[in-house]
């Protein structure tokens, strides 16, 4: 019996076995299964055809060793077919395994967010093959499509594709609860065809997809590819339900991983931030006038909160200044002054100009030629009472909600990536993010910016105070 050695360890295969799988494993890498068949010819069965053809030779030459001859030259030929034509390699060189990435401190975090993955009708193939040695030629002995529905749990292959980036370390472990472009990713993956294949006794999957990176703030494809990749081998089990759903979450991961290690991809999530820092630092410093007459109580300074519409939906601001410069959140506006406009407690709607950004601290500012009314008066100092009464006034669900109040307390200070965050218990929903939290006065305390989702979890919204308006913005405020 032959010696097949790899990664360090020595088999001995039986060479009458069709074939074997060999499994390579190793920390820190995918682990790999290779199907091993006979494939060398059996210089022995020279032998066993020689003999008898001698033999036969001898026999019609007229030999007169009867039975030796006559033995060989008829019931010899029979010999061929005992043992195999074919056997093992003295050894084989297995593949080399992939290496799992590995983020390090620099590159952004990631979620799978989506897996899309509903019906596989006409996208399920199965193709049969007699042994490897066929399968390798493409001798194939059948192929056929389903045409039946089968239906796969996506949110299943998600949830096992973010355990991987946990392990990858890719994964927020510690909840960051408020994410950016600049620290976190989203990835959605399609699954446009899958073939199942076959071999003998063993069974694959190739699964094709297509990977995306999504951008937190405006889910633009950041980056994205189309890959090809194969389950590992196992023997075929009849009656076996589980083995489509066991192949592809295998066939996803060899995907996963092979998309996180294209350099395009590896590229991609390491972090602009320094280079944004260092872009925002080259800023001239913007010294902008609040005035001295402000929107004081609560109706005033729901009037002082309009709507901003832009390309991808709708969200808040608040008017800090009487010649119209306004205050939002960095994920409301994007990086694009197009389609940017803003709509007044009155329904007066006007285009409006991206100035800066900060996606760092979430927020934005951006400026419309006057407004006809007077401007959120910001509070003075960074000490935050706790259960303070306070009110949120933005444009919850769509934008003929514009200057919604609803009404809670400060429950919370959070310290989130080194900055202090107001928490709290007001409701809020998409499309208050850029608006104002503003206590009984009317002055304004934060910007409302983000909100826990999820089960059983309610009433948990966090706002920017606008003492970090100055440092974010590179703005001075004077009161002239």
């Amino acid at each position: 019996m032959p010696n097949v050695t790899g990664q360090g360890a020595t088999f001995h295969f039986y060479n009458g076995m069709d074939n074997y799988l060999v499994t390579q494993k190793k920390p820190g890498f995918r682990a790999s299964t290779t199907v091993l068949y006979p494939s060398k010819f059996n210089k022995v069965k020279l032998i066993d055809i020689g003999l008898p053809l001698i033999s036969d030779v001898l026999l019609l030459g007229g030999n007169t060793v009867q039975a030796p001859v006559f033995y060989m030259g008829t019931l010899g030929w029979l010999l061929p077919l005992w043992g195999p034509r074919r056997i093992y390699e003295n050894s084989y060189n297995l593949p080399p395994l992939v290496a799992y990435p590995q983020r390090d401190s620099t590159q952004r975090y990631l979620i799978v967010d989506k897996i899309s993955l509903k019906s596989l009708k006409d996208s399920l193939r199965w193709t049969y093959y007699e042994n490897y040695r066929q399968y390798e030629r493409g001798e194939k002995i059948y192929s056929t499509k389903s045409t039946e529905d089968i239906m796969l749990n996506d949110l299943i292959f998600s949830e096992n594709l973010n355990h991987l980036l946990v392990k990858f370390g890719y994964a927020d472990t510690v909840k960051k609860m408020l994410t950016n472009s600049f620290n976190s990713y989203r990835i959605n993956c399609e699954i446009t065809g899958m073939q199942q294949r076959t071999i003998g006794s063993v069974y694959s999957l190739e699964l094709h997809s297509k990977w995306k990176i999504m951008d937190q703030v405006d889910d633009k494809v950041v980056v994205g590819s189309f890959i090809n990749a194969t389950s590992n081998y196992t023997f075929y089990e009849v009656g076996n339900k589980d083995i489509l759903k066991t192949h592809t979450e295998d066939a996803l991961e060899a995907s996963l991983v092979k998309f996180l290690n294209l350099p395009d991809v590896k590229k991609q999530l390491n972090s602009m931030e320094r280079s944004f820092v260092n872009k925002a630092q080259a800023w001239d410093l913007l010294t902008i006038s609040t005035g001295n007459n402000f929107a004081l109580g609560i109706n005033a300074a729901t009037k002082a909160v309009v709507t901003i519409k832009t390309s991808n939906g709708h969200g808040s601001g608040c008017v800090i200044t009487p010649d119209g410069y306004i205050v939002t959140c960095y994920h409301v506006t994007g990086e694009s002054n197009e389609n940017l406009e803003i709509v007044t407690e009155n329904g007066t709607q006007c285009k409006a100009r991206l100035v800066r950004y900060n996606p760092l601290f979430d927020l934005a500012l951006i400026k419309v030629d006057s407004v006809t009314f007077e401007p959120l008066k910001l509070k003075s100092g960074k000490s935050v009472e706790l259960a303070t009464e306070v009110y949120a006034i933005g444009t919850p669900g769509d934008v003929d909600l514009g200057q919604t109040l609803t009404k809670g307390i400060i429950s919370g200070k959070r310290k989130i990536d080194n900055k202090i965050y107001i928490q709290s218990d007001v409701s809020i929903n998409k499309g208050n993010s850029g608006g104002a939290l503003i206590d009984k006065t009317g002055i304004l305390l934060g910007i409302v910016n983000a909100k826990i989702v999820g089960l059983g979890v309610e009433g948990i919204g966090f706002a920017i105070p606008v003492n970090y308006l100055e440092e974010a913005l590179k703005i001075k405020l004077e009161n002239k």
